[in-house]
């Protein structure tokens, strides 16, 4: 699961860029734990559909079936 969460965070990072742009993938070791950062300079969600995507909602884009990012939520 976590290799296909990390995944589908990339892609929707690399998606959300139009034209030139960066994706950073950062993994760092904590005392107990590990922080995973994706950043990226694409357009974002919005805030409206971020909330629906936060309680399970399926929200399709064109190149998806809109599951990926609240099924990375509910893993993480």
């Amino acid at each position: 699961q976590f290799i296909s969460v990390v995944s589908n965070l990339i892609n929707n990072a690399v998606e959300s860029i139009k034209g030139p742009g960066v994706v950073v993938v950062c993994l760092q070791s904590k005392t107990d734990s590990l922080v995973l950062e994706i950043k990226d300079n694409g357009s974002g969600v919005p805030d409206a559909i971020l909330k629906r995507i936060e309680e399970g909602s399926r929200i399709p884009s064109a190149n998806g079936n809109g599951l990926g990012l609240s099924y990375a939520i509910k893993c993480i």
